[in-house]
């Protein structure tokens, strides 16, 4: 979430480049979400449109949890970043985007870098196609069972919950029921219309 904590910026134009900023169909976020933290739907839901941090349990003594991380809730932080694109340094990204043309737009994304940092690199069709074979979902997945994957969760019972599950869009239509559904269209609405999920 981009704001000031104690009248201090989380990040400014002196510090920061620019953003690219990745965003998911809020509906699949809280499937996905539901999984990771292995919490239920509703709750999932509630995180999504209600929450705006996480974590920063100080009686745990290591992990992730420690570290509190200010999200915000998804429509208020898709709209705390925008404050780069009228600085033209803020590059967009739909998830779905990412699985529908990988290629066009990974390019999009070393080209915006490229412009943005006066890089010397090239944007070579055959690197590209390369990265993203090596990076396929699939593989990644495989990468994770042998070696495991520290971003995944842990259950009480230690067991370890995938972190790279299914990596699909549109799950939410079978996994949510209509009640959920219509709180999250409702809360994130505008922001959903903007972005074409509506």
């Amino acid at each position: 979430y981009l704001f000031n904590i104690d009248n201090n910026a989380f990040t400014d134009l002196k510090n920061s480049l620019g953003a690219i900023y990745i965003v998911r169909d809020p509906r699949n976020v809280v499937t996905s979400w539901s999984k990771f933290a292995n919490v239920s739907i509703q709750k999932a839901a509630d995180t999504l449109i209600k929450t705006t941090q996480f974590g920063g349990n100080l009686n745990v003594k290591e992990g992730s949890e420690r570290s509190m991380v200010h999200m915000g809730t998804w429509n208020g932080n898709f709209q705390s970043w925008k404050s780069f694109k009228y600085q033209d340094r803020y590059l967009l990204i739909k998830y779905e985007d990412l699985i529908k043309d990988k290629e066009k737009t990974f390019r999009n994304a070393l080209i915006f870098i490229k412009n943005l940092s006066n890089g010397s690199f090239e944007v070579s069709d055959s690197k590209i196609t390369k990265v993203i074979q090596e990076i396929e979902f699939e593989k990644l997945k495989k990468l994770e069972e042998k070696e495991g994957f520290p971003e995944a969760s842990k259950i009480k019972s230690g067991k370890k919950i995938p972190f790279f599950r299914k990596g699909l869009s549109g799950q939410w239509k079978k996994n949510l029921d209509l009640k959920i559904i219509n709180s999250i269209e409702k809360s994130c609405g505008k922001e959903m219309k903007e972005l074409g999920y509506l």
